[in-house]
């Protein structure tokens, strides 16, 4: 059950907790359940509807969003969908909701019915750099799902420490996010180095911090390095972008490349050479992972996701917010590309990430957690 799964107008939105349930689904019998909340009182108050071009099972139960008894329509298009779902020959034997806001029906449903549930946590609020704080609904709703929880599953581990100061006692195991190891795969050679290929991907929000990350290649072409950056996303701060990349002469050094589909993300990254990462908080960062299965030495600010995974023999961690460091790091890689080897990285990604990997650590956890009665 989630509240983030991908949409048609935002095909990004939740795109890992797909890829969850499809790892997931390698190894047990997965449904998904999207739970989206809507103002507009033009419809029914819950509609369900059956979304094409699954593996599996995947209801979308919209509700409207009602004051003061919104949480009790929500818990009624979840077992809606359920019933849906049961109808089908759909029988649930673990709950596994996604992000704990969103997640109080579940946490109601299994404790009326002793299915065990467990919750994986993907949001940045709980991190300190995280400019929004969990407070007042938001903080009820998270603290009912993460003390009813059998398991406990934040996608990082400073996303684990973060959550262990709201709720210290729940049962946690860190479960990183899933790469399609297939799809992102290490260039048979390595394209060359003329001009030399950045790649980014992101959200264009402020959390990203690209105006460091522009400043940093500013410091690369005044080098005379012949750097070519490449910012695959979408979001509110392209036309912020694109007037700080014509204010720092960038125009010939910099493209703004949009939304692209998984496949074409892939292309783009086995024709790069480094990957740049800016962001000042996250709690795992996908983008650098998918990087690393590409065969990409990644440059990172230390935002709290990529410190779990990006090590010596894979890259480089630089200062949040320091456009100098960032480009020294990228200069340093640069300089020392040719012992970056491919295969290696993208073995050392497919080791932490690929579908069989987290398929496995997520049966192991449902079968552990059905196994003991619910709290």
């Amino acid at each position: 059950m989630t509240p983030w799964y991908p949409l048609p107008d935002s095909p990004a939105a939740g795109v890992f907790v797909r890829e969850h349930a499809r790892a997931a689904a390698l190894f047990d019998d997965v449904a998904v359940i999207h739970l989206v909340g809507r103002t507009s009182k033009k419809r029914r108050l819950i509609e369900l509807e059956q979304v094409p071009d699954e593996p599996f099972p995947v209801i979308r139960a919209r509700y409207r969003t009602t004051k003061h008894v919104g949480w009790l329509v929500e818990l009624t298009a979840f077992v809606k969908a359920l019933r849906d779902l049961r109808a089908r020959g759909f029988e649930p034997d673990v709950l596994h909701a996604n992000v704990a806001w969103g997640a109080a029906a579940a946490a109601l449903y299994s404790r009326v019915t002793g299915l065990p549930l467990i919750l994986s946590e993907h949001w940045t609020v709980y991190l300190d750099a995280d400019p929004n704080s969990l407070h007042g609904v938001a903080a009820l709703r998270s603290r009912l799902a993460l003390g009813r929880a059998a398991r406990v599953l934040p996608v990082g581990s400073a996303l684990e420490s973060a959550m262990r100061r709201v709720v210290p006692n729940a049962c946690y195991t860190v479960v990183p996010n899933v790469v399609d190891c297939e799809l992102f795969q290490a260039p048979t050679i390595r394209p060359p180095m003329h001009p030399i290929r950045l790649a980014a991907i992101g959200l264009l929000s402020p959390q990203k911090d690209y105006p460091t990350m522009l400043r940093a290649v500013r410091e690369l072409v005044d080098a005379g390095l012949p750097v070519r950056l490449e910012i695959i996303g979408y979001g509110d701060c392209d036309a912020q972008l694109v007037r700080l990349i014509e204010e720092s002469r960038l125009q010939n050094h910099v493209q703004l490349a949009g939304y692209l589909a998984k496949a074409e993300v892939a292309e783009r990254l086995r024709r790069s050479h480094v990957f740049v990462h800016s962001s000042r908080f996250e709690t795992f960062c996908a983008g650098a992972a998918e990087a690393l299965a590409s065969g990409l030495p990644v440059v990172s600010t230390r935002c709290g996701g990529p410190e779990d995974y990006l090590t010596a023999e894979v890259g480089r961690l630089v200062p949040v917010g320091d456009p100098l460091a960032l480009a020294a790091g990228i200069r340093d890689v640069i300089q020392r590309l040719d012992g970056f080897k491919p295969d290696r990285i993208a073995d050392h990604a497919r080791a932490l990430f690929a579908p069989q990997v987290v398929g496995r650590q997520l049966h192991d956890l449902y079968a552990s957690a059905h196994a003991v009665p619910s709290r």
